[in-house]
């Protein structure tokens, strides 16, 4: 008996739909549900589409869509994942003034100018398995001097608290331009969290105005930061001893020394998966082993892919 395939006749989807659905569908790869602010916040809705939000969202539940609960959109009905989402944003708060500790703690490092936290803390969500994961800004031309030093104070660390202390993205005040343009990117970026160096944090918003073209509702955070200068003798006296030739030659060693080592480890990496993942620069410091860009895009697009399958639309193209 031969097979008959299933039919799922075409709907009509608005665009103002569809950018909704991508949102929700981006974050679905993370099992998080979304509020009404974080889909204005994380879709590409005009200010009129804005104004309509909860009329487009009602008509995506009346079609099984989209399910609301308690004031989460998602694209499953699962109510398990809503209160993940509500548990994990009660252990972030926690975690939040821990991070803010630390970030405190980076910032008395030489050649540090700017700490923000990224990853799911910076989303507001925590779990058991969740790391803290900070985004370093240094000095031009100390990266690797930098980077060294708080590498070193990790490795003494012991037990939970190296999964604390996450230190896998470092750029130079010269390089924050990102030059990875897509989603993720886009999100990472404007999620940071900054707790050291509030002008350090709006020159890499400034510098990423690209982001607008996937994020154009993201706003710049407004954090109140303790702006109150401390008098750090031992962090001036060591950027003074290294701030010339010595300080020059020193991160050129340490740079190359980390290339060739980065470059035998992660040898299955061709080319460009390296430089994506481990982007290894004079002014760049980026240590994701794992290939997580590469692997959320790909869920990003068959996440699409089977939305579009089940309910016989097109959100792309």
């Amino acid at each position: 008996m031969s097979k008959v395939e299933s039919y799922i006749a075409p709907q009509e989807i608005t665009s103002s739909e569809i950018k909704i659905l991508k949102a929700v569908l981006y974050f679905n790869i993370f099992n998080h549900p979304l509020s009404i602010q974080e889909i204005i916040r994380f879709s590409e809705l005009s200010n009129t589409e804005i104004n309509d939000l909860p009329a487009l969202l009602q008509n995506l539940i009346s079609r099984n869509f989209l399910f609301e609960i308690n004031g989460y959109y998602l694209i499953n009905n699962q109510p398990l994942f809503v209160q993940r989402r509500l548990e994990g944003q009660h252990l972030a708060k926690r975690y939040l003034t821990r991070a803010i500790l630390v970030s405190r703690i980076i910032s008395w490092f030489p050649f540090v100018r700017g700490v923000m936290i990224s990853g799911s803390l910076s989303k507001d969500y925590m779990d058991a398995g969740s790391d803290i994961d900070y985004f370093i800004v240094t000095e031009k031309g100390r990266l690797w001097v930098c980077r060294s030093i708080l590498a070193l104070l990790r490795k003494v660390m012991i037990g939970p608290m190296r999964k604390y202390f996450c230190i896998n993205y470092f750029v130079a005040i010269d390089a924050l331009q990102i030059p990875d343009q897509n989603i993720f990117t886009a999100t990472e970026i404007v999620t940071v969290y900054p707790t050291y160096g509030i002008d350090v944090y709006q020159l890499l918003q400034h510098s990423n105005q690209w982001t607008k073209q996937y994020l154009p509702n993201a706003e710049v955070r407004v954090v109140d930061i303790n702006s109150k200068k401390y008098v750090l003798s031992l962090k001036s006296l060591f950027e003074w001893i290294f701030s010339g030739s010595l300080g020059e030659r020193l991160d050129t060693y340490l740079f190359k020394l980390m290339l060739k080592r980065w470059k035998n480890r992660y040898n299955h990496f061709d080319e460009s998966e390296f430089d994506v993942n481990m982007r290894t620069k004079k002014n760049i410091a980026k240590q994701h082993e794992k290939g997580h860009q590469f692997v959320i895009l790909q869920k990003y697009k068959s996440q699409i892919d089977v939305f579009e399958q089940q309910h016989g639309i097109k959100l792309n193209g």
